[in-house]
């Protein structure tokens, strides 16, 4: 299980699942972001924010949508925008406890260009 927050703390999810690997991507908004993202289905993710308590931000093929705290703007997860409990989302790993991440590899992923694995 991972657990993380944002700076503030007003935002905070428990991830309920041990993800195979971190992904480290290149594209253009996980590039600025800095986010390492833990990946699994939504049905394995709460998300705790209060009412209006993140800043969604949409882009690209508008598939899915990325969350900020609204008040110390750290990204904390994206979110498919498929309803379904088995939709894969993910949670920013960059805002959990190291001692968590611990023998997690985090892959490589080309988003920017080839849409794969580096490695």
């Amino acid at each position: 299980m991972l657990k993380g927050h944002c700076h503030c703390k007003a935002v905070s999810f428990t991830f309920d699942h041990q993800p195979k690997w971190l992904v480290d991507c290149n594209c253009s908004i996980c590039h600025r972001l800095g986010a390492i993202w833990a990946h699994g289905p939504t049905e394995n993710v709460t998300i705790s924010a209060p009412k209006n308590g993140t800043l969604p931000y949409e882009w690209g093929d508008r598939k899915i949508i990325f969350h900020s705290c609204r008040t110390c703007g750290c990204t904390t997860h994206w979110q498919n925008k498929d309803p379904s409990k088995n939709a894969p989302m993910a949670v920013n790993a960059n805002l959990c406890n190291e001692e968590s991440l611990q023998g997690i590899q985090v892959r490589q992923f080309d988003g920017r260009d080839s849409f794969c694995f580096k490695d």
